[in-house]
């Protein structure tokens, strides 16, 4: 994004934020292993999303469910907020363990 600006200061500013920070973090934090995780997972993932691009199906656990936003790019919950609920609330819905209902412990 840095090179597309035209103001020199922006471009020099983001510059600095990307090779201080954003490269320094990817070379401290390891990628996440995925498959280690065993409860229901759902990614919502805008596909216009510039900052951390959608991982690919295969690098994703097999009981894993991927939804993409079209149109849609780094932040789905705010720029498309009703899609995103209802993505989570069809999780709930379709998660046995989240839709049970649930006793009161004597």
């Amino acid at each position: 994004h840095a090179a597309k600006m035209s103001d020199a200061t922006t471009r020099t500013a983001l510059t600095a934020i990307r090779d201080q920070v954003l490269l320094h973090a990817a070379r401290v934090f390891a990628p996440v292993d995925w498959s280690r995780i065993a409860a229901p997972v759902r990614f919502i993932w805008g596909e216009a999303d510039r900052v951390i691009p959608c991982p690919a199906a295969n690098d994703l656990p097999a009981h894993a469910a991927i939804e993409r936003l079209a149109g849609v790019g780094h932040l789905p919950h705010i720029e498309r907020p009703s899609a995103v609920i209802a993505m989570l609330e069809r999780t709930i819905e379709t998660t046995p363990a989240f839709s049970a209902p649930r006793r009161a412990s004597a």
